[in-house]
């Protein structure tokens, strides 16, 4: 045979198959169990938001508790009176003040003379009399009802070194509003006559009743001044009259003759209408 013949007639010669390849581990826990090769994504950060959740949470605690505590030791206001309360005990306050003015008036009513007009003052209140001259402390001071010119004095801090109080007459009853001029020895008599009649023109309080409308005999003697027999010290417990005004009136009964009306006394130096209105109820001749 010749060579070319046994080349064709010989098996063909092969080479060695390679090896397999690796099989891919395959998870045969289930019919779709996933291939290793294939990658699971990662977890996110699931509790992430925990920590921020529990801040807020401290917060409201904490806000919580301040106000509880705040508003438990913050005290309680007090309670509103009601105004219907409050008014309430108005009428009683005034009631027992009421009571004794209203009985005092009557009174008055009563004592008054044949004119009807009543012989003590309209009200109650106290007196404001100011005044000036020698005395510590001039200016307006209040007193009470029925008080006299050295109530006004003592009220003023008292007279001064300087002062003359022998000039005025101290037991003079005093009227709202009027002035007291407490002289010194260079004070002029001129001076105290301007004051003493430019008083107001006001009732005095006083015990006896209210004259007669100037008629001779109008008043009862033991309740006024008769100003034809009073001497200097009577006549200055009239309203208006001091030391200087009482002796021009007794100059004018001994040299024109006694009095016969209220409006003889216009004719004496030194009184007015203010002085003779307030003379009306408390003089007779």
């Amino acid at each position: 045979m010749s060579p070319s013949h046994r080349l064709c007639d010989d098996p063909p010669a092969f080479a060695p198959d390679p090896a397999p390849a690796a099989a891919p581990d395959v998870d045969t826990a289930g019919p779709h169990a996933a291939s290793r090769w294939e990658r699971t994504p990662p977890r996110g950060p699931v509790l992430r938001w925990r920590p921020a959740l529990l801040a807020v949470t401290v917060l409201l605690v904490a806000a919580t508790a301040w106000w509880a505590v705040a508003w438990l030791t913050t005290p309680a206001p007090p309670a509103a009176i009601p105004a219907a309360a409050a008014g309430a005990g108005i009428p009683q306050t005034d009631a027992p003040s009421t009571a004794p003015s209203a009985a005092g008036t009557d009174a008055r009513t009563s004592e008054a003379g044949p004119s009807g007009e009543a012989s003590g003052p309209a009200g109650s209140g106290p007196l404001r009399v100011h005044v000036v001259g020698e005395v510590a402390r001039p200016g307006v001071v209040s007193l009470a009802p029925g008080s006299r010119v050295a109530d006004a004095v003592g009220a003023a801090g008292g007279p001064t070194r300087h002062a003359r109080a022998e000039r005025i007459n101290l037991a003079a009853p005093l009227d709202d509003g009027q002035q007291v001029l407490v002289p010194s020895a260079r004070t002029p008599q001129d001076a105290l006559d301007r004051v003493a009649g430019a008083a107001q023109a006001q009732p005095t309080p006083t015990t006896g009743r209210a004259g007669g409308g100037g008629e001779p005999g109008g008043a009862e003697s033991g309740d006024t001044v008769d100003l034809n027999t009073a001497d200097a010290t009577e006549l200055q417990t009239l309203p208006g009259v001091g030391p200087a005004t009482a002796e021009k009136i007794i100059a004018h009964r001994e040299t024109v003759g006694p009095f016969t009306g209220l409006q003889d006394l216009d004719a004496v130096p030194g009184i007015g209408p203010a002085t003779l209105d307030r003379l009306r109820d408390h003089v007779s001749w």
